[in-house]
């Protein structure tokens, strides 16, 4: 009987990590460094290496793969350092200040000095239109198509790349938002085109916002890194489609993460729970502590009775991302941290 394979890959700050399981049990295992710029270049070299070790060239190794899981900071290290594409947010007139007045409170509500977060998207790229949809659903005042083909004459002056839509009510009817959606891919054909109503179907304003803004926001990045990835595995034999771990520590395919990629944030970190209970099961252990340290941070959660923290509060720098996921809880202290005492005695990392 031939050997089958189950692949793992997680993309880090630092390195890429790849585990081969065999069906007989067998495990190997590779570490390549990451490569930032094209983070599929070390996906590449990787397999070509855990193909070597096996003797087997690599379209031999993927045709005989059964299982493929990618777990990855693309999109937590570009919200991170703010290097996403300039996006915009097409809200209900009279709405466009959500993401600055946010929920009322502050991080650090007795901090008087305390910094107000930056929005991902500045006050002139957030633009209202006029309509609205009442809470039972109903129309109370009809969608100005006008004022939405005016709104993408001043996104496309300003070169956008990417569109969150989050109108409001549109939980209880999404038909405004569907409407505007298809009057921006009509306007916009390359922008990438994201609706809170697919994003977070769910009351609190804010939080559904913020959750299509982020989502609308990552998704020009992973979408190419995601589709070109899905395309070199198929090209390379492999049968079936790779999985991508989300933030509520479950997998979905390429196309389920596009729909709602705020669900790849904190992706990688999520997977180490997961094998922690799996290992736990093997010792009749149902309380864990995980801790995984990688060479940028070390990510730490609690398991209590076989069951991993889930938060519907978690932020990634402080923008919240509406969706259920696994509470881990991260510091910026990883095996590639420097640590020292400077001049005044104080450390530094």
């Amino acid at each position: 009987m031939s050997i089958e394979y189950r692949i793992g890959v997680d993309i880090g700050g630092t390195f890429t990590d790849f585990t081969l399981l065999g069906s007989g049990g067998e495990l190997w295992l590779w570490k390549e460094d990451s490569t930032p710029q094209d983070p599929l270049a070390a996906i590449e070299r990787g397999l070509a290496a855990l193909a070597a070790q096996r003797g087997v060239g690599l379209e031999d190794l993927l045709s005989a793969t059964r299982l493929f899981v990618h777990g990855t900071t693309i999109a937590t290290n570009l919200l991170i350092q703010r290097d996403g594409p300039r996006t915009a947010l097409l809200c209900t007139e009279g709405f466009r200040d959500l993401l600055h007045f946010r929920d009322g409170f502050k991080s650090e509500r007795f901090d008087i000095h305390f910094p107000h977060p930056e929005p991902l998207v500045p006050r002139w790229l957030r633009i209202g239109v006029a309509e609205r949809v009442g809470p039972g659903g109903e129309v109370v005042r009809p969608l100005d198509e006008a004022a939405v083909v005016a709104a993408c004459a001043r996104m496309r002056d300003a070169q956008i790349e990417a569109v969150a839509i989050a109108l409001l009510w549109s939980i209880a009817n999404p038909a405004h938002e569907r409407r505007v959606a298809e009057i921006v891919t009509a306007e916009l054909p390359d922008a990438h085109v994201v609706c809170s109503s697919d994003v977070l179907s769910e009351l609190r304003e804010w939080e559904r916002t913020s959750a299509t803004v982020l989502s609308a926001y990552v998704r020009p990045r992973i979408a190419s890194y995601l589709t070109r990835l899905e395309s070199t595995l198929k090209a390379a034999r492999l049968p079936a489609a790779p999985l991508v771990m989300q933030v509520n520590g479950g997998c979905g395919q390429v196309a389920d993460i596009l729909r709602r990629p705020v669900s790849v944030l904190s992706s990688g970190p999520t997977a180490a729970p997961a094998a922690a209970l799996h290992a736990g099961r093997g010792i009749g252990a149902r309380d864990l502590i995980t801790m995984d340290i990688g060479g940028t941070s070390c990510d730490v959660c609690i398991i209590r009775d076989g069951q991993p923290g889930v938060s519907r509060e978690l932020r990634v720098d402080d923008q919240p991302l509406g969706v259920p996921g696994i509470e881990i809880h991260s510091i910026g202290a990883g095996g590639g941290s420097i640590a020292s005492v400077d001049a005044g005695g104080a450390l530094r990392v």
